[in-house]
Parts: structure tokens; C-alpha cells; sequence
């Protein structure tokens, strides 16, 4: 029924496009094809293998004219088969289409936004962007990371924000994500400003349905070389719940056209001390052990090819996750890409596994 009403909603923004006669609706989006294979390794040997297919059609729309508010959504279409509907078919609520063929329907962002004189409202699901952290951010209390995107995109979050404007350079914030009882419900403030050139934000949280209570720091500063650090604590009934995490980066652009840009990750969580369903609940999962290293390349030879290369490991474990992709723009509108990723072993550490998965995707994106 939810998926329902998601695909009639996108349906009515699109054919509404026609009727806005100053400018109506602007979409774009892509096709991507994608193939995988989990690999089953016994002592060194490759006992099995596994066939994941998907195809994915996304679409995104906004309204030209914002003059009355803004509304903004972007839905993924999903097509899978092979071990992809194993997965998804006990655990979602998609459309079947055939044999082992299953439609998912994957809602990213969907809000709206109006402007008042003082203050932004939003409403929806929409990206709230706390912190500076690309993969680890201990204050992005929200935006899940989506570790199957090369690009390290995050997921939004059903929730109401104002957004007030203090002065040039500052901005506070309000957000509440909104649940059936309101004790449950999260809520949090942000305050982000510039000090002495150095970009600042504070944080701080409470979190209902785990009762915890999160505050944090994050700053960036741009000299030769880009640096940026966050600092987070998180507070609970429970002894074994209370952590602190941190995170400190930095990137460098060589020539404007090679950059670096490195993440060293710290929390001092024992996980090892809660129960498993509680571990995969984290906030922060499945960056659960106590040190991960992120390092990531960018080339970017001429201004249509983008190449990158990227690596996240667990600095107390085995796990480690290889991302490679290039992209590359022919025509005005069109790019095509190609990436790959391969996950070694288990990047949470939790769980012993022999299993390792390799994904490659082939793609086009067409905007309109």
C-alpha cells in the first residue's frame, strides 16, 4: 500500500509538470544494470557461488517554480533477481512480478519546503547533513550511509526541520523526527557558525526509542591542505551503551586533478558486551569496532572522466570493503559509468564469515 502511494504521488508531480505553465516540473535520473557474486571461500577454497541481479530506474523531480514552496523527491524503481529476491522477498513488502522476479520500490527523499521571512520549513523525508565527515560523522545524527554507493551517498530521514538564518555566516536548526508516540520520538538542535575563519557546528540530541541523549563538535578549515574533525558523546541508562567516537580527516588537491582525502575513526564502544540485536541497531553500524581507516582517490584527467578508488577498513579485524568506478560524460546529458565493489568478510567485525561478495555495475544517467 506504501509503495502504492509513493508511485501515484510521482506520477501526479510528473503530469502536474504540464499544467505549471512557469516552468513546471524539472526531472532527471538513471538506469543502472547490476550483477553480483558472492563467493562461498572454505580454508582458502571457493566451495560456491551465488547470482545477485538488479536493475535500477531513478527518478528525481522538483518544481521549477518555488515561489510558493518547493517540493523535492527522488524514488529508485528496483528489479531483482537471483539471490537479490531470496533477500528482499521475506523482507519487504515488494511487488512480484514473475518468477524470482521481484519490484522494489525505494522512496530516498520526498518533502516540502516553504520559505518565510525568518525561517525554512521542511517536511518529509529529506537529508539533514549535520557534520563533515564523508563515510564516518559521529554528529550526522540522522542520514544513514548507504555503504552499497560508490559515492558514499546517505539515506534521508522522515522528519520536520526549521531552519533559521541568525546572520551570513550562521544558521540554526531544529529537527524532529516524529514517531506514533511522542516519547519516542527524536529530537535535536544544531548551531553551526564560522570561528575565526574555522567552520564550526554543535549538536545535541535526544533519541527516544533508545533513550540516549548525543551531543557533539565538528569544525573545518580550509589552508593548503583541507582538515576537519568530529567529536560526539553518547549518553545512556546503560553503562555499556555510553561512548564517545571521533573522527579526524583532511584532503589535498594535487593539480586539480588528483585528490586525496583520508578518514581515521575511534569509538570507544564495547561491542562485544551488548546483545546482537541490539550491536546491528547502532547508530553507527556497521562501523561497530574501534578503529576504521577510510582513504579515497580521485583523477579526474579532463572535465568528462572521473575516476576513484576508495577503501574502508577495520583496523581491529579482517573486513574490508574495495570500492573502483570511472564515469564518464559522451554526450551533453548522458554518462555512462562502471564500478565495482568488493566486501571481504564482515566490515562490522561481528560476525566470523568465510563469505566475500563482489558487485560490479553498469549504468547510464540521462537527465532531462
Amino acid at each position: 500500500m506504501r509503495n502504492g502511494i509513493v508511485v501515484v504521488f510521482f506520477v501526479i508531480l510528473a503530469s502536474s509538470g504540464f499544467a505549471w505553465d512557469d516552468g513546471g516540473v524539472i526531472a532527471s535520473g538513471h538506469f543502472r544494470t547490476d550483477v553480483g557474486i558472492l563467493f562461498a571461500i572454505s580454508n582458502s577454497h571457493l566451495e560456491n557461488y551465488y547470482y545477485f541481479g538488479k536493475n535500477t530506474l531513478r527518478v528525481d523531480v522538483v518544481n521549477s517554480d518555488t515561489a510558493y514552496g518547493k517540493i523535492d523527491g527522488s524514488v529508485d524503481l528496483h528489479i531483482v533477481s537471483g539471490r537479490y529476491y531470496d533477500i528482499f522477498f521475506l523482507q519487504t513488502n515488494g511487488i512480484l512480478l514473475g518468477d524470482n522476479v521481484l519490484l522494489l520500490i525505494n522512496l530516498r527523499k520526498l518533502y516540502l519546503a516553504v520559505s518565510l521571512d525568518w525561517v525554512d520549513i521542511s517536511i518529509g523525508r529529506q537529508l539533514l547533513r549535520f557534520g563533515q565527515g564523508l563515510v564516518f560523522s559521529p554528529i550526522n545524527f540522522f542520514d544513514k550511509l548507504d555503504i552499497s554507493d560508490i559515492n558514499f551517498s546517505r539515506i534521508g530521514s522522515d522528519s520536520i526541520r526549521l531552519k533559521a538564518y541568525l546572520s551570513d555566516t550562521s544558521d540554526a536548526n531544529l529537527i524532529v523526527v516524529p514517531r506514533t508516540q511522542v516519547t519516542n520520538s527524536d529530537f535535536s538542535a544544531r548551531l553551526s557558525f564560522m570561528l575565526a575563519g574555522i567552520n564550526m557546528e554543535g549538536a545535541i540530541g535526544y533519541f527516544g526509542q533508545n533513550e540516549e541523549v548525543r551531543a557533539g563538535l565538528s569544525f573545518k578549515a580550509d589552508v593548503e591542505v583541507g582538515i576537519y574533525g568530529e567529536f560526539a558523546y553518547n549518553y545512556h541508562n546503560q553503562e555499556t551503551n555510553r561512548y564517545f567516537e571521533f573522527v579526524i580527516g583532511g584532503d589535498y588537491s594535487i593539480f586539480k586533478k588528483l585528490v586525496v582525502r583520508g578518514e581515521y575513526y575511534f569509538n570507544s564502544l564495547d561491542v562485544a558486551k551488548l546483545p546482537l540485536q541490539s550491536a546491528i541497531s547502532l547508530r553507527n553500524y556497521p562501523f561497530v569496532s574501534k578503529q576504521y581507516a577510510m582513504l579515497q582517490l580521485s583523477y579526474l584527467p579532463d572535465i568528462t572522466t572521473t575516476a576513484t578508488l576508495s577503501i574502508i577498513k577495520n583496523l581491529e579485524k579482517d573486513g574490508f570493503i574495495l570500492y573502483a568506478g570511472i564515469t564518464k560524460s559522451m554526450f551533453q546529458n548522458v554518462n555512462f559509468y562502471f564500478d565495482t565493489k568488493f566486501f571481504y568478510r564482515d566490515i562490522s567485525g561481528i560476525f566470523q564469515t568465510n563469505y566475500n561478495f563482489l558487485h560490479s555495475s553498469l549504468g547510464f544517467e540521462i537527465k532531462y
